[in-house]
């Protein structure tokens, strides 16, 4: 390391080494911040590398230096650095050097390997890269950077989690990384992958390679139209290797992709703006320019943009809306984006028997705009959030019957939609697009008339249930709180093999004695892991099977009526569980479809306390799937499918196979968050590895694309507009799947039925 000033030239800099391939440093004017300096390495006297000091130096910047844009840093090839030599760093054209001459021989602090101690990064498809850096080091090397042939092309910071089993449990910062777009130009890319004080990351340099547009849609360009072994590998390119952009290019991304024009005529059309104040309805009002017939519009009294006189709302109707086919609710404020309220009105004249329908919308915050893209109908999150219930479309003839009954806001209005969840599914719509750009809802008091509202909602349907308040940062959050149903537990338990298991084993075996039911080990007997739970399920005695990890310990009395409660629904099929970890961390329970053209955790990478996407780590869900770490379903279910199918998935996806089969019968799968069980050995581990697990997984992955291949990149729960690569829901999908009006539904590919 060496500092240097230079009182004639008036430059302040500092050079070290910091890591084994790696110079990096600073350099400023000491009086002229605005200046940005060009510096050259040199390895014993010929110039190598040349690059602009302008990455950003927190230090400098809270020592008053500038904006703090003076770093530099300078990433060797190792087999340069293997030869030994000397390096220099000078101004570039002026050879004022910057510091003292720096030896390459490997120094004593760096050993062999400690680029992959800083972290690790691998391709995610695209331009993604992720990975993550190791925890406990200085802020500034939080951060990672990506060069191309020497030269910076994107960096940014590691602002998720991971979590890691390596040495025992423990959280470690993350990072997603897009590279920019004009490097999607279908040519090998070799790209090196630094933390912020210029250490390599294990598995850098990363090989990839990305187009500008699908493969498929390239190749029919090209080829034109065909169907055959060419397109077949083109889509598979795409669904392995999906491209996708970050979510701060949202407007560049929505100018690329605009939303498709309304899929048939729209009809006429009612807006209900709620709220009075001028400036809010003025700014609403100038965003109704509609294609389409706007047959009138009127803005109600509402201090908190959610409630209203249904009288006055039921006048308009009655009055200068009669002519109205559709009527569109949104608060004052809202600024309703082109084309968006045709768009909802022809999805509902398209399709007689809908009762609503709901887009996407941007939710206004301190720090700008933040997307909520939602999922096809999910009764659990419209009862616990009233997720669509902000800028929704509803029959004319509709809207009256709920005013009529009584309805005074919008939670109460969309819930007069729904009369029980499995016809919901088929008659709540969701239009993948931004509907509207809408201002912070007014969170307290939100949730109390969203809880009045589901408890409403709930006596009318006969549901015994008690709600309350809940913690929601995005969106108003309650909690339902369902009678358990009445059952015998029968919970069977995969053993573990750590030195805590035992005490685990004896909890979990009083909690069960205390509620009447069993515990049941998962038999080492029989071959695979489906075939020991199915084994163990054959001899339970439970109205109810519950499946549970070994690794997991109870720690509460409340995770049975929790989980039992979900299931009082009958048209609950399984109920899985959002647990933490001992490390901190929170493991989701769901499986996104569509990573890897197969599925993976999502959301994942958030720790304890932390909302989620959406607020859905706080409040129970409907994936399209959720692991066996922790199942609760009925017996009668389990039997009537043929249990786990461990033929085709005896080691990997049964779990996911039985939660799509059950959701191809029309049965929802629901996740909640479980306060009283936490992972007490890192999630995952003990899973068998090696080539022969390998080739088994990959047998199984085959089986799982040759059934469930259609809805693998359809998920229902999942958004269109967001990308299918892994890690799920943190990027934007290029170009967004297929935007039509949807409906909650799985359905079965024709292997599958065949299979039955």
């Amino acid at each position: 390391m060496s500092e240097f000033i230079d009182h004639a030239a008036s430059y302040v800099a500092h050079v070290e080494r910091s890591g084994p391939a790696t110079l990096s440093g600073y350099v400023h004017h000491r009086t002229d911040h605005a200046q940005r300096a060009a510096v050259e390495l040199l390895i014993d006297g010929l110039a190598v590398a040349l690059v602009r000091a302008d990455l950003h130096r927190p230090d400098l910047e809270q020592a008053g230096i500038g904006d703090g844009r003076y770093g530099f840093s300078f990433v060797l090839a190792l087999d340069l650095v293997a030869g030994g030599g000397t390096a220099r760093v000078v101004l570039a054209n002026l050879g004022i050097p910057l510091g003292e001459p720096l030896s390459l021989a490997r120094p004593a602090g760096f050993a062999e390997g400690s680029e992959g101690g800083a972290g690790s990064v691998e391709w995610g498809g695209g331009l993604r890269l992720t990975g993550w850096l190791a925890p406990g080091r200085d802020p500034a090397t939080t951060r990672v950077r990506a060069l191309i042939d020497g030269e910076i092309v994107a960096e940014g910071p590691a602002d998720r989690w991971r979590q890691l089993s390596r040495g025992g449990e423990r959280a470690v910062p993350a990072f997603l990384l897009h590279l920019p777009e004009h490097y999607a130009d279908g040519l090998t890319k070799r790209v090196t992958i630094t933390d912020g004080a210029g250490t390599p990351l294990g598995g850098s340099p990363v090989t990839l390679v990305a187009f500008p547009d699908p493969l498929e849609d390239m190749a029919r360009q090209t080829y034109g139209a065909d169907d055959g072994p060419l397109a077949a590998r083109a889509r598979l390119f795409d669904a392995l290797s999906p491209a996708s952009c970050p979510l701060s290019a949202l407007e560049a991304w929505r100018s690329r992709y605009p939303d498709p024009p309304p899929s048939g005529a729209p009809g006429p059309l009612a807006v209900v703006v709620l709220g009075d104040a001028p400036k809010a309805v003025a700014h609403s009002r100038e965003a109704l320019e509609v294609a389409g017939e706007l047959r009138a519009w009127i803005a109600l009294p509402s201090p908190d943009g959610l409630g209203f006189d249904p009288g006055a709302f039921l006048g308009f109707l009655e009055g200068e809306a009669e002519g109205a086919e559709a009527i569109l609710i949104l608060p004052a404020g809202a600024r309703l984006s082109p084309g968006a309220a045709p768009r909802l009105a022809a999805a509902l004249r398209a399709e007689p028997d809908a009762r609503l329908a709901y887009g996407d919308v941007l939710l206004e915050g301190p720090g700008g705009p933040t997307l909520l893209a939602f999922p096809s109908f999910d009764y659990e999150r419209w009862l616990e959030q009233g997720y669509g219930a902000r800028a929704f479309a509803l029959p004319r003839a509709g809207a009256i019957a709920a005013l009529t009954a009584g309805a005074d806001d919008v939670y109460r209005l969309a819930l007069a939609a729904i009369a029980e969840p499995s016809s919901a599914a088929s008659q709540v719509l969701h239009l993948p697009s931004i509907a509207a750009t809408l201002p912070l809802p007014p969170l307290e008091g939100a949730a109390r008339r969203l809880a009045a509202a589901g408890e409403a909602h709930l006596r009318a349907r006969g549901v015994s249930a008690e709600i309350e308040p809940a913690d929601g940062t995005a969106l108003p959050a309650v909690h339902v709180r369902s009678a358990p149903l009445p059952s015998c537990l029968s919970l069977i338990v995969t053993p573990s093999s750590d030195e805590g298991w035992p005490a685990r084993l004896a909890g979990l075996r009083a909690a069960l004695d205390r509620i009447g039911g069993e515990v049941l080990l998962a038999d080492e007997a029989a071959a695979t892991p489906a075939a020991r739970r199915n084994r163990a399920a054959s001899s339970a005695r439970g109205d109810v099977l519950g499946f549970l990890d070994g690794g997991i310990e109870v720690r509460g009395e409340t995770w049975t009526p929790e989980l039992l409660g979900r299931l009082s629904e009958p048209s609950a099929g399984a109920v899985g569980a959002i647990l933490r970890t001992r490390g901190g961390g929170l493991r989701s329970g769901s499986l996104a479809l569509g990573p890897g053209f197969a599925a993976g955790e999502a959301p994942a990478g958030y720790r304890a306390g932390e909302a989620g996407p959406g607020d859905r780590l706080r409040v129970a869900s409907e994936p399209s799937a959720v692991t066996w770490d922790c199942l609760m379903l009925r017996r009668s279910d389990f039997r009537a499918v043929g249990g786990f199918d461990a033929l085709r998935f005896p080691a990997h996806f049964a779990d996911l196979d039985l939660c799509l089969r059950f959701g191809a019968q029309g049965r929802r799968i629901v996740v909640t968050p479980v306060r009283d069980l936490i992972w007490a050995t890192p999630p995952g581990g003990g899973k068998p590895c090696g080539r022969e697990a390998e080739a088994a997984r990959a047998r199984e992955l085959a089986a799982l694309r040759a059934r469930w291949g259609g809805i693998l990149m359809a998920d229902p729960a999942a958004s269109p507009l967001l990308s299918l690569a892994d890690p799920a829901e943190l990027s934007l999908a290029c170009p967004p799947r297929e935007r039509a009006a949807r409906r909650r539904a799985i359905h079965a590919s024709t292997v599958f039925a065949s299979a039955q």
